[in-house]
């Protein structure tokens, strides 16, 4: 699929602003920095964060106000056709794709504001068209309408690499996959393992797209693990299996294969923590930090050793003395992962694009060299 945006701009920017956080670090000297802005300059339109957000917030307007006004003229002719009304939202998200295109290929846009507001729009606009049209013969069954949103939405996500469609595509996957366990009295029963594997399904896939592929998914792939070992873990946390049994069953009291959620309470935090320091993967500590103070509170919840005040002293203490321990530890940078900031989180960067540029910017102390004569062919010439 041919994407949006210039893969090679936007490993550019992610460069330049690799190379900013060394110099924040005292590996570059602002010299070298300059000289690695020059070899990779910012060819996309890159308005400051203020800037972005009236853009967006503009282009919203527009949008609306356009599509009103276009539907003046047509709703009139279409007010007792569902499948009219539909095929007019398929062709404003049309529009407004080909809007979206002929901008990011005119005006060099990347995520400026007005290229993602023009992506939602087209995004909802063509789903909704979707489901206008087929409303009539689906009905109320919701997996239907998710189902046929999941090609638009996993389409938008690769070409434009937009977080939020990315995000908006995997809540829609778990949803078709709760839907479809809810018509099934087994799949009720069966719904934590459902979204364990399914999240485990998607992290394997995130991390082998972001071994095979560059940088122009990073953020996306960023998206998809967190999701992943969020829902992982919210799907067999001993709290949330056993309050959904008896919000969806009507039944209160323990669960069936309580033991086995509370061993994975416990378990999947440490396994994460574990695995994010071995393999130095900040996603995975931080989600096993977070998962394991969940873990700990869920435990409180039910058994409650000690009363939430002084629970709650002595998990902060517990935590606090950990964390210095842990920022003492790695600010010695002995095991190549530290609590030191980098000034940059990308992945997948041409590193020796830098060290190219950095020695290119070194100019040359050799001042002994040979003569010079020449040679070729199958032997020498009149000089050597």
């Amino acid at each position: 699929m041919k994407k949006a945006y210039n893969e090679a701009w936007i490993e550019a920017l992610a460069i330049r602003k690799k190379a900013r956080g060394w110099v924040r670090a005292g590996l570059l000297t602002p010299a070298q920095e300059a000289h690695i802005r020059e070899l990779f300059p910012e060819s996309f339109y890159r308005a400051n964060v203020w800037v972005r957000i009236a853009l967006f917030l503009f282009t919203l307007l527009l949008n609306g106000c356009s599509t009103t006004f276009v539907s003046m003229f047509f709703m009139p002719a279409l007010e007792n056709t569902l499948w009219g009304a539909g095929l007019l939202g398929m062709a404003y998200g049309t529009g407004f794709f080909f809007l979206l295109n002929l901008l990011i290929r005119e005006r060099r846009l990347y995520h400026s504001g007005i290229d993602d507001a023009l992506l939602y729009s087209a995004v909802s606009a063509f789903c909704g068209g979707l489901f206008v049209t087929f409303s009539s013969v689906f009905r109320e069954e919701f997996v239907a309408y998710a189902a046929i949103a999941l090609p638009v939405l996993v389409w938008a996500a690769v070409r434009y690499a937009s977080t939020v469609v990315t995000l908006a595509t995997l809540l829609d996957v778990y949803a078709i996959a709760g839907l479809l366990a809810f018509r099934f009295p087994a799949g009720k029963l069966l719904l934590p393992f459902i979204g364990l594997f399914l999240s485990a399904g998607i992290l394997l896939a995130s991390r082998s797209m972001r071994r095979k592929s560059g940088i122009y998914w990073t953020s996306c792939l960023d998206v998809s693990e967190s999701l992943a070992l969020a829902f992982g873990y919210l799907s067999i946390n001993y709290f949330v299996v056993r309050e959904g049994n008896a919000l969806i069953q009507g039944t209160e009291g323990p669960v069936p294969f309580g033991i086995l959620f509370w061993i994975l309470t416990g378990i999947i935090p440490l396994a994460c923590i574990f695995s994010g320091i071995r393999s130095r993967n900040r996603i995975l500590l931080v989600a096993g930090l977070l998962t394991l103070l969940l873990s700990v509170y869920t435990f409180q919840f039910y058994y409650q050793p000690v009363s939430y005040p002084l629970f709650s002293v002595i998990g902060g203490l517990i935590l606090l003395s950990g964390a210095i321990a842990c920022i003492r530890f790695l600010r010695s940078r002995q095991t190549g992962f530290t609590f030191e900031k980098d000034g940059s989180g990308e992945g997948g960067i041409r590193l020796e694009a830098l060290v190219v540029a950095e020695q290119a910017s070194i100019p040359s102390t050799q001042t002994d060299t040979f003569g010079g004569g020449t040679f070729g062919g199958g032997g020498a010439g009149d000089q050597y």
